[in-house]
C-alpha cells in the first residue's frame, strides 16, 4: 500500500494522473471498499462524487465543491477532502485548500496504515 501511494503521489507530481485517478485509486485502497459505512450512503456519496467531478471539469468549482463536501458527508472518505482541496485551490483560496490538503494526508495515511495486512 505505501509503494502504490508514493507511485500515485509520484504521477500526480508528473501530471500523468487526474484527480479523478487520484480518488478512484486511494478509494479503492486494499480493500475494494470506499470506506465502512451502509450502502445507502455509498450511493449517495458516489451520485455526489460523479456529479461534482463533472462540474469540476467544466470549470464550476463552486459547484463541485459542494458536491464533493455533501460526498464527504454521506461517506467519510479521505479522498473526497483532496477534492475539495482541489476546488479551493481552483478557487483561489490557497489556505483553505492547504488545510484540506494536509487533513486529507492525515486521514488517508491513517486509513492506509488501517489496511496493511
Amino acid at each position: 500500500m505505501r509503494v502504490m501511494l508514493k507511485s500515485v503521489f509520484a504521477r500526480c507530481r508528473r501530471g500523468r494522473l487526474s484527480l479523478a485517478g487520484v480518488v478512484v485509486v486511494l478509494s479503492l485502497g486494499g480493500s475494494g471498499q470506499i470506506a465502512q459505512g451502509g450502502e445507502n450512503d455509498k450511493v449517495t456519496a458516489k451520485a455526489h462524487y460523479e456529479k461534482g467531478t463533472r462540474l469540476y471539469e467544466i470549470r464550476e468549482y463552486d459547484k463541485a465543491l459542494l458536491e464533493y463536501k455533501a460526498a464527504y458527508l454521506a461517506q467519510p472518505d479521505p479522498a473526497f477532502l483532496f477534492n475539495i482541496g482541489q476546488c479551493y485551490r481552483k478557487l483561489g483560496q490557497n489556505q483553505e485548500a492547504l488545510s484540506f490538503f494536509q487533513e486529507y494526508l492525515k486521514k488517508a495515511l491513517l486509513q492506509a496504515v488501517v489496511l496493511l495486512p
